[in-house]
């Protein structure tokens, strides 16, 4: 089971990374695509590494059992909740909320497998204040996992990493501003390229 758990805990990390990056895709709806598929290759890894019985229709409905529980009208609140953190995520929260919501629905996922639970019988209700804790924590660790990939950089010590990820932050930051109507998308187009034309 030791053996188990640290492997799940590397399945969960890979997938924080993965889901980070899916949220960077400046497209709307595909960059939810691109975390969707991410969250629910987790679980399938997860699955078969406790021997559980995965088919992707049993995934899929524990992945819609977080979203449809009314998280997605909380989750704005639940940032509110972190001290300091709240304020600063702002617009820029895309890349770490994905890997905050996959390291919580992990979590969870995690516990339900150690306690001898399946795909079938996962029951959401059961799980709910514990998410909520993960969610938290999640944001806390993402920021750490930013750091590490940074530092453990081989090419150099900052400058090829961060300006690239700054880059990759702001257009991100700009494509919300577009989702949410902020700025049309003449502006979006223009703002892009005194962007690209920066780094």
């Amino acid at each position: 089971m030791i053996d188990n758990t640290a492997k799940a805990t590397e399945i969960i990390r890979n997938h924080i990374l993965f889901s980070m990056g899916g949220s960077l895709i400046p497209v709307p709806i595909a960059d939810t695509i691109a975390i969707t598929g991410v969250q629910l290759d987790m679980i399938h890894q997860l699955s078969k590494l406790y021997q559980v019985n995965y088919r992707d229709t049993y995934g899929k409905t524990v992945l819609v059992s977080f979203v449809g529980n009314g998280l997605s009208r909380t989750w704005a609140s639940l940032l509110k909740t972190i001290p300091v953190i709240g304020p600063i995520i702002g617009t820029v929260s895309l890349a770490v909320f994905s890997g905050a919501m996959t390291f919580a629905i992990g979590e969870v996922y995690l516990m339900h497998l150690e306690q001898g639970g399946t795909l079938l019988d996962f029951d959401w209700k059961r799980y709910e204040a514990y998410f909520r804790e993960r969610f938290k924590e999640g944001l806390l660790r993402v920021g750490q996992f930013k750091s590490e990939e940074t530092n453990d950089s081989s090419i150099s010590d900052k400058e090829p990493s961060d300006p690239q990820l700054n880059q990759l932050q702001k257009l991100h930051e700009l494509a919300d501003l577009l989702a949410k109507g902020a700025i049309s998308q003449e502006e979006y187009e223009e703002m892009k390229a005194k962007i690209k034309g920066k780094f």
